[in-house]
């Protein structure tokens, strides 16, 4: 059983996998809610018990 997360941790591991998938992208991508499920997907592959609306809020706040 993977253990708890808190959420500061997954906001940290978020922007983190947003600057990831940031930089996989072309020069110049501007990141949006577009991007959620592929974002998801990066943070639930390493938290698989990750709260979707930690990982949600994190993203407005980063594409605003």
């Amino acid at each position: 059983m993977p253990k708890e997360v808190s959420d500061e941790e997954i906001v940290n591991y978020t922007k983190n996998a947003i600057g990831m998938y940031k930089a996989a992208k072309e020069e110049g991508y501007v990141i949006s809610m577009r991007d959620m499920k592929d974002i998801m997907s990066i943070v639930k592959e390493k938290y698989p018990t990750a709260n979707g609306s930690v990982v949600s809020k994190t993203l407005k706040e980063m594409t605003q």
